[in-house]
């Protein structure tokens, strides 16, 4: 990924020429940062000079890395950065102290602009795909309007706090955004979490007799009538009707270099993962397996076909929210 220079009291992380990521690509920052340490500096400085395309994977490991750099107290500093990476990271990295050094922005103007520099899924770049995604949400979001005085009673009655549920997820390209849904679980939930036996192996929660779902949340989830809330992220383009699962802050803290690979794509409200049992899978790679052959299958005719196996399975009685 980079090669390491030491010059003046200033340590070069001089990035490769193209960050994409393969089946033997595999970091850890932790060993990385020994490797930095048997060296003497004052700075660091991420160099990209020569890189001319980055994938999700990499970009959000870049992230990681700074931030865990900085954590430590170690100053870190981008240099010939395009201008898409720095829009990117600065967006990534809002609270993390990264230093953007403009006099070396020059080296990267003789960079191509001819192709992207970041790597972009052709469902991104589909406008049938997202005029899919309008129809859909506008017709969820008028169901939303008819259906919200009865859930929202039933909500208000079972268990005191909100009516709906917000959390930071991550979203495209690693962008966070807030996911809306009904609330399904007794108020402060997550701080109990802990306490929950998770039956999924990886970086994934999933409880199936969570004893902090109320009685109104165990039938919200049962037909995934939580989620009707989340075509309000569908029609402001956060997600789409079909995708990866939207992961949460605490789940990507933990990911393997592999597994942002999800994140080429936009999230979904339903997926590849939730119309091939999404109530059996045990471990994240499943989950991963299920969102990289979405990735592999799609076109807007198989988008259309995972809509309607979801509708049919949530009538089915497999049918529950994973």
């Amino acid at each position: 990924m980079f090669t390491l220079n030491s010059y003046k009291g200033l340590l070069f992380l001089d990035f490769d020429d193209k960050l994409k990521h393969s089946e033997n690509t595999d970091y850890d920052y932790i060993s990385i940062h020994h490797r930095i340490s048997n060296y003497s500096f004052k700075k660091i400085i991420f160099n990209f000079s020569n890189t001319r395309y980055i994938d999700t994977s990499h970009l959000c490991f870049i992230h990681i890395f700074a931030d865990y750099l900085t954590s430590r107290k170690l100053e870190v500093e981008i240099w010939s950065y395009h201008k898409d990476l720095k829009n990117l990271l600065i967006s990534f990295c809002k609270d993390t102290n990264l230093h953007f050094n403009e006099k070396t922005s020059d080296f990267a103007s003789g960079q191509t602009q001819k192709t992207s520099f970041l790597s972009v899924h052709h469902s991104k770049l589909s406008r049938k795909k997202r005029v899919i995604d309008i129809f859909g949400s506008v017709v969820g979001l008028v169901i939303l309007v008819l259906t919200f005085p009865i859930f929202a009673l039933l909500i208000k009655v079972s268990s005191k706090g909100p009516i709906f549920f917000l959390q930071k997820r991550v979203g495209l390209n690693g962008k966070i955004f807030l996911i809306l849904k009904y609330r399904t679980m007794q108020l402060n939930a997550i701080k109990y979490q802990s306490q929950v036996i998770n039956e999924i192996g990886g970086p994934f929660f999933k409880s199936t007799n969570d004893p902090r779902i109320t009685s109104v949340g165990h039938f919200l989830r049962k037909y995934s009538l939580d989620e009707i809330p989340q075509f309000v992220n569908v029609l402001l383009g956060q997600m789409s009707l079909v995708g990866t699962r939207p992961p949460t802050l605490t789940e990507v803290s933990q990911y393997e270099f592999s597994y942002w690979q999800r994140l080429d794509v936009k999230p979904g409200m339903t997926g590849e993962w939730q119309v091939s049992g999404r109530s059996n899978i045990r471990h994240f790679d499943e989950v991963l397996k299920h969102d990289l052959e979405y990735q592999k299958k799609w076109s807007n005719l198989y988008d259309i076909k995972v809509i309607i196996q979801t509708i049919i399975l949530l009538f089915s009685k497999n049918s529950g929210s994973i």
